[in-house]
């Protein structure tokens, strides 16, 4: 899988095209010809050619961006760990949700990237695809140690579940407000209404006494 910055202009041209057809449209009902199309490529097989498939194509979208999303959250842990706030496990899930807001808010692309994810993440034909490299998203790894370390009576196992219940919440309830309303929906309320529910359900009472 090619870095972002090492990825020609117009592999980048037909990745940017390709997230806003998948995002108005569906991931799987887009034909790679129109997005060849959209792209003024006048070999038809610009995209095989690139990519290999269509989950060759969403694999690099999504991997372009999540290594964008991954730096700015490796960015607020860093705070965290620096002003001594690395044990408070709503500070974490804040420095872990916020910067999916942060490019839907900042980036032309953000609002079309959150809908793509959500989709691929329940997408039959990407069902057991690696989409991702686990270095472009190893910041949700360090949250998660982090989360772990500030929670000591729960099972290790527990957090590792919750922690996937709150990733899949997250992006799902952020797409469906975009789809909604749009980007005036990813609000500074709507953020801190998740990262407490996200908080209170990875910090909550282990059913029967668990422990470590």
């Amino acid at each position: 899988m090619l870095a972002p910055d090492t990825l020609p202009s117009t592999v980048i041209l037909l990745i940017e095209i390709a997230e806003r057809l998948f995002a108005e449209s569906g991931v799987e009902a887009v034909s790679l010809s129109r997005i060849v199309n959209e792209g003024g490529q006048r070999n038809p097989s610009a995209l095989h050619y690139h990519f290999g498939s269509r989950a060759g194509l969403v694999s690099q979208l999504l991997h372009m961006r999540l290594r964008h999303i991954n730096a700015v959250r490796h960015r607020y842990l860093d705070r965290l760990e620096q002003k001594g706030q690395a044990v408070d496990v709503r500070a974490i899930v804040l420095a872990t949700v916020r910067p999916l807001f942060d490019v839907v808010q900042k980036e032309e692309w953000g609002i079309y990237y959150v809908q793509v994810l959500a989709q691929t993440t329940l997408s039959p034909a990407l069902r057991g695809f690696d989409a991702t490299d686990p270095n472009a998203r190893d910041a949700l790894t360090r949250a998660f140690e982090l989360i772990d370390k500030a929670l000591p009576a729960v099972p290790v196992a527990t957090i590792r579940r919750r922690f996937g219940f709150v990733t899949d919440t997250v992006i799902f309830s952020v797409a469906r407000v975009l789809r909604e309303t749009g980007r005036e929906g990813a609000t500074t309320t709507l953020l801190n209404q998740l990262v407490d529910f996200a908080t209170a359900g990875l910090a909550g009472v282990v059913a029967g006494g668990a422990s470590r």
